[in-house]
């Protein structure tokens, strides 16, 4: 049996690439850090309506980059795992329950009823990538009411 092969780069290149992207993502994560601090000390200030908004903006912008930041990470661990992998019977059913199940809670309290529609047959690094990458959109689910995955292959 053949089994389908994603290939973004020449092999040759994966591993050259992963070392550096991951050292990226994990060079950026430290002056963001020390960003989110110096924020946090410059809210404590007193400032004036303008400076509160500019504040307001440089904290979202700080979280983009942190978010990017983070997909970048994501995506030097799919670039670590080999590229060619089989299909195989995964219980998507049993990731997402004990994903909902530990952020049930929350999901309550924010009126959510998540919508889940799953295919049988998947890759199970994508499956769990998927259910990660969910944990990190919650706050766009809080807002909207409802959380719909949809995955298929």
């Amino acid at each position: 049996m053949k089994y389908p092969r994603i290939s973004l780069l020449p092999d040759s290149c994966v591993p050259l690439l992963y070392p550096k992207v991951t050292s990226i993502s994990h060079d950026l994560r430290t002056p963001l850090t020390a960003i989110y601090g110096y924020l946090e000390l410059l809210e404590k200030e007193p400032l004036s309506a303008v400076s509160r908004q500019y504040v307001a903006i440089i904290r979202e912008r700080t979280k983009v980059m942190t978010q990017l930041t983070e997909e970048l990470f994501r995506y030097s661990v799919v670039l670590s795992v080999p590229l060619a992998q089989p299909l195989q019977e995964v219980s998507v059913n049993r990731i997402l329950q004990g994903s909902i199940a530990a952020m049930y809670a929350v999901l309550k309290r924010h009126r959510i009823t998540p919508d889940i529609t799953m295919t049988d047959r998947t890759w199970a690094f994508i499956a769990r990538t998927l259910v990660e990458q969910m944990h990190g959109q919650m706050d766009a689910a809080y807002e909207a009411g409802r959380l719909v995955i949809r995955m298929q292959i």
